[in-house]
Formats: structure tokens, C-alpha cells, sequence
């Protein structure tokens, strides 16, 4: 945009050339062009940072979360003790194995895992693994 008057193509006062005009607008051009490439880069930029959560957005208020949830979320441990249990008493089976190799009381500690979890399915609260 500059360059006729920097290289001393235009005449100080004069009218301008065609190649101060041509070299003018193409600059015009091309300064529009990458003003709109940093418009779009930054607007981008910032779209990802908001997406990795270094940006932040207000936060939208909390929904109270519906009964059934929340009875589910409290019946959810009960169900996972009911899960667990039988693969307690399939580890201490295989660790009693390990441990005596004739194999001859690792049937008494599975026995014992299998009463307590039958104690904590019917209600009952018996000792824990």
C-alpha cells in the first residue's frame, strides 16, 4: 500500500500514477484479506479455549435433580456391596488356595464369604471382607 511512496515511485504532490493506484488497492486488498484471516483465527481460538475449559462461561444454575434420582443414587451403594461380595469370595478362595496348597480349608473361607454374603443380601448386617 505504501511502497510507491517508501521506494519513491510517486512524485511528492502529484497526481497518481496508475502503478501507485494499482500497487494502493491491492494493498487495500490484501489488508482486508488478513484482517479477516485474524478475525477468524481468533474467534476460533477462543472456541477451543472455551471448549477445553481454560475460558470460562457463567455456569447455568443447577436443576434440582428429580425424587426417583435420588432415592437410585442412594440405593446405588447397596447394589454395589451386592456386586462385590461374590467377587470378595471368589479372591479369598483363590489367595486361601495359594496360600495351602492341598487346598483342603480354601472350600471352609469360601463357605465362610458365602454366609456372610447370603447374611447382607437377606437384610442382615454381619461382619465385613
Amino acid at each position: 500500500m505504501v511502497a510507491p511512496w517508501a521506494l519513491a515511485f510517486q512524485p511528492k504532490g502529484a497526481d497518481w500514477t496508475d502503478a501507485t493506484l494499482d500497487s494502493f488497492w491491492s494493498g487495500v486488498g490484501v489488508t482486508v484479506v488478513a484482517l479477516a484471516g485474524v478475525v477468524l483465527f481468533l474467534g476460533t481460538l477462543v472456541a477451543q479455549l472455551r471448549q477445553a475449559g481454560i475460558l470460562g462461561r457463567p455456569r447455568p444454575q443447577r436443576r434440582e435433580e428429580p425424587e426417583e434420582s435420588r432415592v437410585a443414587a442412594a440405593m446405588a451403594p447397596a447394589r454395589l456391596e451386592e456386586a462385590l461380595v461374590p467377587l470378595a469370595a471368589r479372591l479369598l478362595e483363590e489367595l486361601a488356595a495359594q496360600q495351602r496348597p492341598d487346598g483342603s480349608d480354601a472350600r471352609q473361607e469360601a463357605g465362610r464369604a458365602g454366609a456372610l454374603h447370603q447374611g447382607t443380601a437377606s437384610g442382615e448386617r454381619g461382619e465385613r471382607l
